[in-house]
């Protein structure tokens, strides 16, 4: 004789509509730890230099599974060299940007798995693209960036293109 065995059934997942301008700031969904002194140093440094005028993260989407972040680079924005403890899938939707030597171009995308040192260059149009995390807690972007050498660059494009960064408008 069979035995019926009663089961919660789960939550009926349901539609939801996301908009590009009306998520929650992305920096409340990640923390920058730097590792090692000099890091620590260079991001306070480009910190106050206007770092943040170079680049714009929106968090896009919020489930129980995974995370959308919409991140536009500007021309010559210096991400330093960094990691994630998450795997991460890329898709380059606008301009061009290198990950060590490999260029993407927009509908080009990238497996990063959790852990894999990377630094993403802008091309001259700058890069807007979509990262998809399989989680919906906070995660890290730990810099490794530790030379001075790629910190003075840092400062002398910030330097260079702030101007530039603070007028220019996001692509429709």
């Amino acid at each position: 004789m069979a035995t019926r065995v009663e089961t919660a059934e789960a939550p009926a997942k349901q539609m939801k509509v996301f908009r590009r301008n009306e998520g929650p700031p992305a920096e409340d969904y990640f923390d920058v730890v730097p590792n090692g002194p000099i890091a620590a140093e260079g991001l306070a440094m480009v910190g106050e230099a206007g770092m943040a005028d170079g680049a714009k993260f929106n968090m896009l989407y919020i489930g129980d599974d995974f995370t959308l972040l919409q991140a536009w680079m500007k021309p010559g924005y210096p991400l330093p060299l960094h990691t994630h403890n998450t795997d991460c899938l890329y898709f380059v939707s606008r301009g061009s940007m290198k990950l060590g030597t490999v260029e993407l171009n927009a509908g080009d995308g990238v497996f990063m798995p959790a852990r894999t040192p990377y630094k993403v260059t802008p091309g001259e149009d700058g890069v807007e693209f979509l990262e998809f995390r399989p989680q919906s807690e906070r995660y890290d972007m730990q810099v490794i960036a530790n030379n001075q050498a790629f910190w003075g660059k840092a400062l002398g494009a910030i330097g260079e293109r702030r101007e530039s960064w603070q007028v220019q408008e996001r692509p429709a």
